[in-house]
């Protein structure tokens, strides 16, 4: 098998394996009464997210009310994660690792099954699949850092303060407010979003990698 093929394979693994895949897999070919929780959750998070900036137009309050209940419903489906990959974290004791990880070991450890089961790999083509893979990403983005989407939602938030602030000591015309931050709001998450579309695959490959890397040093 070519080392394309094998590519071509290890990203069909990490398709199946990804954290969004990990998550639908939560409810899923599940029966409505396991189902109905990750409906009403993302349900509320949706309605909270939509409703609050209407509620408080003029408050800077919405802005933090959608950052904790995206951050609570996060906690949530982390939980949800270590009940339904139970068997995961008591053999390889993941609850010994820092939380915000524990999902990215579950994700490796799915992978590094579907490595074990196939017949295509050996430990001994890590090395060359890497270099394979170096060749076609030499060059490095040094702007990265600032098209992630926590970078992104930091100068959305610190924005939207910005303007709130302005509009409270009246040195901003309030029929600008939307506009203002409909725009900035618009042309931030569309450039992340373009950036996520191009970059996207060069963050596929890596992460990958890393689970090769990861997979060449078990026993």
């Amino acid at each position: 098998m070519s080392y394309l093929s094998k590519w071509s394979l290890l990203f069909e693994f990490h398709k199946a394996t990804h954290r969004a895949k990990i998550i639908s897999s939560l409810y899923k070919s599940k029966p409505i009464k396991e189902k109905w929780p990750y409906y009403f959750a993302f349900g509320t998070y949706l309605l909270i997210s939509g409703s609050v900036a209407f509620i408080a137009p003029k408050s800077i309050w919405p802005v933090f009310v959608i950052i904790v209940t995206a951050f609570l419903t996060y906690l949530w489906l982390e939980t949800r994660i270590a009940k339904e990959y139970k068997y995961l974290y008591i053999e390889n004791n993941l609850k010994a690792h820092p939380f915000f990880t524990r999902s990215t070991y579950v994700s490796y450890l799915l992978f590094s099954e579907k490595l074990n089961n196939s017949k295509s790999f050996e430990k001994e083509d890590i090395k060359t699949l890497i270099n394979w893979l170096n060749i076609q990403y030499e060059k490095t983005d040094v702007f990265s850092f600032f098209k992630t989407s926590v970078i992104l939602s930091a100068i959305t938030i610190l924005v939207n303060i910005v303007i709130k602030y302005l509009e409270m000591k009246k040195l901003i015309n309030p029929e600008l407010i939307f506009t203002i931050s409909f725009l900035v709001f618009s042309i931030i998450w569309l450039s992340w979003i373009l950036s996520e579309a191009i970059n996207s695959n060069k963050k596929k490959t890596s992460e990958i990698s890393r689970y090769i890397k990861w997979w060449e040093l078990e026993e």
